[in-house]
């Protein structure tokens, strides 16, 4: 038998958290099996997962870009 550990943000992951502390111990392994199964399904079948779904994952990214955006270029001094 092969133990993975899954390591989850505690900010963008919180979801799955709650989910999986909501599990009684001896299931957790098995609906995380079943969700991997499940996706795996999906993509085989033409139906591609979509991982940016994540709305908190979302806000950082356009958090990030706007930082980026807002930066003013640096003048050069010659």
């Amino acid at each position: 038998m092969k133990f993975y550990q899954l390591p989850l943000d505690e900010h963008m992951d919180q979801d799955i958290i709650d989910y999986l502390n909501n599990i009684p111990r001896m299931r957790k392994a098995e609906q995380v099996r079943a969700a991997i199964r499940f996706m795996m399904s999906q993509q085989a079948g033409g139906n591609n997962v979509n991982f940016s779904n994540n709305i908190n994952f979302q806000n950082e990214i356009s958090a990030t870009e706007e930082k980026i955006i807002k930066k003013k270029p640096k003048k050069l001094e010659f």
